[in-house]
């Protein structure tokens, strides 16, 4: 209707303005905001909820920081399919392991497993199209490496 109307605002710019970035120079106008804080008891994880694609905002009710069994949490960034891909295989893994072996995985062996679905998911980020940061919170009952980690 603004096109019929001529009323289209001008296409041109003034002279040494970025059309691409939003806010004053060097700000960044992109990434995820997670936040970890360990304590006596055990950890607090937090993070934004806001989706961008560079400074556009595509989803404002993203679930970053996601639950993966009663023990762990999973906190993302980057890609969200491959990032919910990850979280997704992670705890399918960890169920897998409890109902096979009749007993919880270990620190270690979770930590193990996360680093391979990281690493098959290497080439893809080297290509720029689909790059994964986890962050990986959990918090052991007993045992020599008890409390938030």
């Amino acid at each position: 209707m603004l096109k019929e109307r001529g009323q289209l605002p001008s296409p041109q710019v003034a002279s040494g303005f970025d059309t691409e970035r939003v806010g004053p120079p060097g700000a960044q106008t992109e990434g995820t905001t997670i936040l970890a804080l360990r304590y006596r008891d055990g950890v607090l994880v937090a993070g934004d909820r806001r989706a961008t694609a560079g400074n556009v905002v595509v989803y404002d009710r993203a679930a970053k920081v996601l639950s993966v069994d009663d023990r762990s949490v999973l906190a993302l960034s980057g890609s969200p399919a491959n990032a919910y891909e990850i979280a997704r295989l992670l705890e399918i893994s960890f169920q897998h392991y409890r109902r096979t072996q009749l007993q919880e995985l270990s620190l270690d062996g979770r930590l193990r497993t996360l680093s391979r679905l990281l690493k098959d998911n290497l080439p893809m980020a080297l290509q720029g199209i689909g790059a994964v940061v986890p962050i990986y919170i959990t918090h052991e009952v007993s045992g020599p490496q008890a409390g938030g980690h």
